[in-house]
C-alpha cells in the first residue's frame, strides 16, 4: 500500500475497514483470519451446496466494494 505513496497509516486504516467489512458479513461460526499482509482466510464450516457459497462470497464482495470510493481499488 505504501507503493502509492499513502502511507503505512493509510494501508494499517484498509486493513482494518476490510477486516471489520469482512466479519460483518460472515455467519456465526465462521472463523476469519489474517494470515499476512493484505491476506485474509475464511473458514466458513456448514456449506452445503454450491449456492451457498455463492451467496456468502457475494456478501463478502459486497462488503469490501465501499472501500473502493475511500481508498483505492480493492478485491
Amino acid at each position: 500500500m505504501t507503493s502509492w505513496g499513502l502511507g503505512h497509516a493509510t494501508g494499517d486504516t484498509v486493513l482494518r475497514r476490510v477486516a471489520d467489512s469482512l466479519k460483518e458479513a460472515t455467519r456465526l461460526g465462521d472463523i476469519l483470519a489474517r494470515v499476512g499482509g493484505d491476506e485474509f482466510v475464511l473458514i466458513a464450516p456448514g456449506l452445503e451446496k454450491r449456492e451457498e457459497v455463492d451467496q456468502l462470497c457475494d456478501r463478502l464482495f459486497t462488503a469490501i466494494r465501499p472501500l473502493a470510493d475511500d481508498f483505492l481499488p480493492v478485491g
